[in-house]
């Protein structure tokens, strides 16, 4: 895939084995193959979703008492996202790296900041996994935990929000990278254009329809006609009368893709997952709103209207 330079994603830890090993399992959920043996710094990885395709590379980094062990390769503007992969096993792994993170932050503004913490289950105490928790709130990360054993992980259900490893590539799934490119139209939610162009062959013009139905009535006798009309006059009231039957969470959800104009079926699925993780979203950036500068919170907000944007098929042509 032709695109501009691959987006870079940085990922900090202590220990290079559990950045490898979430690094791997990105791979292994893109559908990409992972050489374990290879202990390159940089992953070229391409993401691929409904919507659009970006070429990134992971930059793996160390971090020993709070000092990379080896300088960036770009400026650290450059990198859209910060990974920091933090074992829960050791105290370690959070003390070594948390003061460089800390003055990072305070310069930069990364459009996706997950702390990563793996091997919970061996956690070093339940109140080290609260600090680390509290300290994502504080600092507008998001915190995700990872157990060892990879199936834990995943959830089961396609609308129900993703843990572990599965978060962490919807979270970057979620962003807007520099080096994404959309997917053609046809392979995306159509949105506005097939809701209008499937209008007319359920509405039709007011006057042919009432053409159509002059003709209707001129070709049988009045009494039918009557008869039925009063029939079709009983059987609405009957139903009219009839309480509705209460809806599901799930049910009113694809009422309302549908009323975006947004396709049935397994692309209304995907769709649904779509939509669930732009609420997730939502969520976070409400929990964590208050650790955010007005202007954090602006580009925040922005970027989840630009998904939701992209989710219901509209483009600046749509829009003119």
């Amino acid at each position: 895939m032709a695109t501009a330079d691959a987006s870079r994603i940085l990922v900090l830890g202590a220990d290079d084995s559990a950045q490898r090993h979430v690094a791997s399992a990105l791979f292994r959920l893109s559908g990409a193959k992972f050489d374990d043996a290879a202990r390159d710094a940089v992953l070229p990885l391409t993401l691929k979703t409904k919507y659009y395709e970006a070429d990134v590379e992971l930059h793996l980094h160390d971090v020993v008492g709070n000092e990379l062990s080896t300088a960036l390769l770009h400026d650290a503007e450059e990198y859209e996202a910060m990974l920091w992969v933090v074992d829960a096993s050791s105290h370690r792994g959070f003390v070594d790296v948390q003061r460089f993170v800390e003055k990072s932050m305070e310069e930069l503004s990364f459009d996706v900041s997950l702390l990563v913490a793996t091997r919970v289950e061996d956690a070093v105490s339940a109140s080290h996994l609260t600090a680390l928790e509290d300290w994502c709130h504080e600092n507008a990360f998001e915190f995700v935990r990872v157990q060892s054993d990879s199936e834990s992980n995943q959830t089961g259900e396609s609308f129900a929000e993703k843990q572990g490893l599965e978060r962490v590539l919807e979270a970057l799934h979620c962003n807007m990278w520099r080096s994404m490119v959309m997917l053609p139209r046809d392979a995306a939610p159509s949105g506005f254009k097939d809701q209008e162009t499937a209008s007319p062959q359920i509405a039709g013009h007011p006057e042919e329809n009432q053409h159509d139905g002059d003709a209707a009535v001129e070709t049988s006798s009045t009494e039918p006609a009557a008869e039925t009309t009063k029939d079709a006059k009983e059987t609405g009231e009957q139903q009219a009368a009839k309480p509705a039957a209460p809806e599901s969470h799930e049910d009113r959800l694809q009422a309302s893709l549908s009323a975006l104009g947004l396709r049935d079926g397994d692309d209304g699925d995907d769709d649904m997952e779509m939509l669930g993780n732009l609420i997730s979203q939502v969520r976070r950036i409400r929990e964590t709103g208050h650790t955010l500068s007005d202007e954090e919170r602006r580009r925040q907000a922005e970027r989840v209207a630009m998904q939701l944007w992209n989710l219901m098929g509209v483009d600046d042509d749509d829009e003119e």
